[in-house]
């Protein structure tokens, strides 16, 4: 099945983790820029022991040569960085009912 044609579009994705979906929509979508937030640190709820900075490396290390913007802070944090205008925002951060709320309630001022 063939891909509709659109515009080149702008996204953001919270909660990049190694990079698999951000290189998937990179290489699929017609992307002009992808901005990438997530803090790659512990906090409430997640486990100190995961190996965040391992992941942020291979996610650098997948991502690298594509027109994609890393944000290392929390949604919240982020929120600055961000244009208005993008085309979509990708929520798949912390997926706890309280943080998608916020981060839905955050971001969708920032689609046009």
């Amino acid at each position: 099945m063939e891909l509709v044609k659109r515009q080149p579009s702008v996204g953001v994705e919270i909660g990049v983790e190694r990079g698999r979906n951000a290189l998937d929509m990179l290489e699929i979508l017609p992307l002009k820029k992808l901005y990438l937030i997530d803090p790659h640190c512990s906090y409430d709820g997640i486990d100190e022991e995961y190996e965040f900075e391992k992941n942020k490396m291979m996610a650098i290390e997948k991502l690298k040569g594509y027109n994609a913007e890393f944000i290392f802070k929390f949604s919240d944090e982020a929120m600055d960085d961000i244009p208005d205008g993008v085309d979509f925002v990708y929520i798949d951060g912390n997926h706890s009912h309280e943080f998608v709320r916020r981060d839905i309630e955050n971001y969708l001022p920032k689609r046009h």
